[in-house]
């Protein structure tokens, strides 16, 4: 039973949730750049419990000290930082323990052996290819993690996902955003700022496949018909 509707701060002047049709209505988590990272996790931590049916993870990823190094809002962290070590190797060495700190909340933490991922909810995951805040790879990470599938005619192929599920139980969605993605720096540099990681939110194939998924428990394929290709971001919020 889903111990979650017994909670008195979810009574209504004492009695509980109205049932439909006699079934509890599903519970469904929303997360969006940090609360997807986090909501990896909180999604993976709750998996056993039935606290939550499925869950959509915006523009998410793991591990965070992947996420940090790479996006364009640690570019002043990264100075201050250096105000303290010696040089770049020195400040992913203190990410990567860093790491070691936040794995108890990100999804990272909660999805290596010997956790069965049959226990995980069901996810959607939207991200951008172009992303400078949270970069792809990070989001590609989550997906393998919780046994997603990419959905067919993708813009691009993803290691270690099944392009060819039908009926996936989990499911990344990409857009690619062909003039950011093509900016994307290629040595080991900051990214220049860019709006990818709005547009995602925004764009109208994703909300209604959001939609589809909350009110429907289908996971539809917004990239059936374009490949999910956007020409820019500019202009998209």
């Amino acid at each position: 039973a889903n111990g979650l509707l017994e909670m008195e701060s979810l009574k209504f002047e004492g009695n509980k949730v109205r049932f439909l049709n006699g079934q509890p209505p599903s519970t469904i988590f929303y997360g969006i750049s940090m609360g997807g990272i986090l909501g990896g996790g909180y999604t993976a931590l709750l998996g056993s419990t039935e606290l939550i049916d499925r869950s959509i993870l915006g523009v998410p990823g793991t591990p965070f000290s992947l996420i940090l190094s790479r996006s364009e809002d640690f570019i002043d962290y990264n100075q201050i930082m250096l105000m303290n070590f010696y040089h770049n190797r020195h400040v992913r060495i203190f990410l990567s323990i860093f790491q070691l700190a936040i794995d108890s909340v990100g999804a990272g933490g909660h999805l290596a052996g010997p956790i069965p991922t049959e226990n995980i909810p069901r996810a959607l995951i939207q991200a951008g290819l172009g992303d400078t805040q949270v970069t792809t790879i990070a989001a590609e990470v989550l997906a393998r993690s919780l046994g997603a599938s990419l959905l067919p005619n993708s813009p691009r192929d993803v290691f270690g996902l099944d392009s060819n599920a039908t009926d996936p139980k989990s499911a990344l969605t990409e857009l690619l955003y062909q003039r950011e993605a093509n900016a994307l720096p290629e040595t080991n540099e900051f990214p220049n700022p860019n709006s990818v990681h709005y547009c995602v939110r925004n764009d109208w194939a994703l909300r209604n496949q959001i939609i589809q998924f909350i009110n429907f428990d289908k996971i539809t394929n917004p990239c059936a018909d374009d490949q999910c290709v956007r020409q820019s971001a500019a202009g998209c919020w």
